[in-house]
């Protein structure tokens, strides 16, 4: 019995690796024919406030589309402030490896992530954009939702 153990153990392990390939691998489709648009609950928000992030995706394409940097979701947020600086949203986070709806994006198919956005403490307009995520930066990136921090 202890021996089965063993193998019940390698097997959910090697399970859990195909997993994290099949959600982490990369794209044969062409990216900059996948559709991507971002929706925000309030184009002005107080500092270290939030605003409810949507990055809605939509593959018209004939081909699946697998999307993710590492572990993270296919749809990634990205913003501009005011002097031009562009960050991830995603930096500093830590993924589990496991398969997200957003890591496959079958033809025909549209898939949202969400994200709750803290705006920062320097005022200004922000652009934000939703986008296919890999770690290089955005793909197919959304038109930008603009957001005053006042």
């Amino acid at each position: 019995m202890r021996h089965q153990g063993k193998v019940l153990t390698a097997v959910a392990e090697a399970s859990a690796a195909v997993l994290c390939i099949a959600g982490c691998r990369d794209t044969t489709a062409p990216r900059d024919q996948v559709l991507v648009r971002i929706e925000v609950t309030s184009s002005v928000v107080a500092p270290n406030h939030s605003v409810n992030l949507l990055g809605i995706v939509y593959n018209p394409t004939a081909d699946t589309v697998f999307a993710g940097a590492g572990c993270a979701p296919g749809v990634g947020f990205w913003a501009t402030d005011p002097a031009g600086q562009v960050t991830s949203l995603y930096a500093g986070s830590v993924w589990l490896c496991d398969q997200k709806d957003s890591n496959v994006i079958a033809p025909g198919e549209t898939d949202s992530v969400g994200y709750f956005w803290r705006a920062p403490l320097v005022t200004g307009v922000y652009q934000l954009r939703a986008g296919l995520f890999y770690g290089g930066g955005p793909q197919s990136p959304s038109e930008p939702a603009l957001v005053a921090v006042r």
